[in-house]
């Protein structure tokens, strides 16, 4: 019998998200030792996360095309809903 073969294209978004949460650990690890402080482990993490949008964008837009219009409209208001997050928490008080 042929044992399938794992690509390492397959494995690529485990890899992200792995990578995405180590990276999460090591911040926290800097901000909880006082290396860092809040607003630098926050510009280096969305840093990361703009990183990666860019770099898959291509793949995001092509997944974007065959979303249906409600599916759309909720991971919009998703977005939303987060951006004013982000803003609050940066210039909040």
């Amino acid at each position: 019998m042929e044992k399938p073969k794992i690509r390492f294209r397959d494995l690529s978004g485990w890899l992200k998200a792995i990578v995405m949460l180590g990276w999460i650990s090591i911040l926290g690890f800097l901000l909880k030792e006082e290396i860092l402080d809040s607003n630098d482990v926050k510009l280096i993490f969305w840093g990361t996360v703009i990183y990666f949008v860019i770099k898959d964008f291509d793949k995001i837009k092509e997944w974007w095309r065959k979303q249906k219009v409600w599916e759309k409209a909720i991971i919009m208001l998703f977005c939303v809903v987060v951006l004013v997050w982000i803003l609050i928490i940066l210039f909040g008080d």
